[in-house]
């Protein structure tokens, strides 16, 4: 599974960087925009550890880290655009997505049942 991870890590990093660099260009970044997107695998994976959730198996951790890779991709996407508009409420949101990673990987954790090998 370790092989996974790597591949997930590897995924996100070439996909979400590309928006994180052009919103270098509108707005002062910090290391939390480089690492949000690795949080909601890295949170699963804490969540396995600890015994949270239904039983992992090899479906789970395909399903499960599959969305969450997806979602975690789809956040720089999104924050982009709304990163050129100046009102607060929009800097707010974008704020706000970045922890969705993490709550989204406790959701399905806690929610997705135990799939069958």
């Amino acid at each position: 599974m370790s092989v996974l991870y790597v591949i997930f890590f590897l995924l996100i990093a070439g996909i979400a960087s590309v928006p994180t660099l052009a919103l270098r260009k509108r707005h002062c970044t910090t290391w939390w925009d480089y690492i949000y997107p690795f949080t909601g695998v890295i949170g699963w994976f804490a969540l396995d550890v600890s015994g949270m959730g239904s039983t992992v198996s090899l479906s789970n951790f395909a399903v499960e880290t599959f969305w969450i890779a997806i979602l975690s991709v789809a956040i720089p996407w999104v924050r982009w655009p709304l990163s050129k508009t100046d009102t607060r409420a929009i800097r707010a949101l974008s704020a706000a997505l970045t922890l969705l990673p993490i709550v989204a990987a406790v959701a399905i954790r806690l929610t997705t049942p135990s799939l069958p090998e």
